[in-house]
């Protein structure tokens, strides 16, 4: 069974742990997407791995010039472009497929999330003037990097559990789970959905990692809505 299990590229084993799920009526297109996504994250990368920009924390000088070009490309997207300029829209899209993480997280903290950004430029290039970054560090703190990727998945991954399943990412209880039929599997605490479908995402990353300390930062992050991806 493992070993028909490690056969399985990353996108069916992606597949079936969604298939696990209760899904929300009417969601088997966001269901395709979530798995596409999270798909995405977990793939293995030729080469030394190199965490994508939305995994990277970066100082407040940095963040200052994201958030402008966000306002300026937003800016060109709200005005008729001059005949010869090249497409507003595409920039800013590429512009905002490529911030870093505590970039997206102050955006995010101001009401201003990226799916959405395009369809009304003018707010934000509006949300985008009046993003305070003073509480962002100057530079990175120093000390050993938090595993980054996989907090980066887990901050995902709830965000489509919720728009798959119509409920919010949960933790979980501490009692025993008793009515396992494993007998071992009683001793262990009756973690939620959310949480054993984080753990065995991480598995399919080779991601070796606390699933239920990655779930409780993920769950803090949607309720200070600093944690949209």
């Amino acid at each position: 069974m493992a070993s028909e299990t490690r056969q399985k590229n990353p996108h069916q084993r992606v597949q079936e742990a969604f298939n696990r799920l209760p899904l929300n009526k009417g969601a088997e297109f966001i269901l395709q997407t979530a798995v596409q996504t999270i798909t995405l994250l977990v793939s293995d990368q030729p080469g030394p791995y190199r965490p994508l920009p939305a995994f990277q924390r970066i100082g407040r000088a940095r963040v200052a010039q994201e958030v402008e070009q966000v306002r300026l490309y937003a800016e060109r997207c709200a005005t008729n472009p001059r005949k010869g300029q090249a497409d507003p829209f595409r920039k800013l899209s590429a512009h905002l497929d490529s911030l870093h993480g505590t970039t997206i997280d102050v955006l995010a903290d101001h009401g201003l999330l990226r799916q959405g950004a395009l369809d009304d430029p003018a707010r934000t290039a509006l949300l985008a003037a009046t993003v305070d970054i003073s509480g962002v560090h100057r530079t990175i703190p120093g000390g050993r990097p938090a595993n980054l990727r996989a907090l980066g998945i887990a901050k995902v991954l709830a965000w489509h559990y919720e728009q798959v399943t119509g409920k919010k990412p949960t933790l979980g209880k501490s009692q025993s789970n008793a009515s396992a039929p494993d007998p071992l599997e009683r001793l262990l605490p009756a973690y939620s959905q959310f949480v054993m479908l984080l753990h065995e995402i991480l598995q399919i990353a080779c991601i070796t990692a606390d699933a239920h300390a990655l779930a409780t930062a993920a769950c803090e992050a949607r309720k200070n809505r600093q944690g949209f991806r």
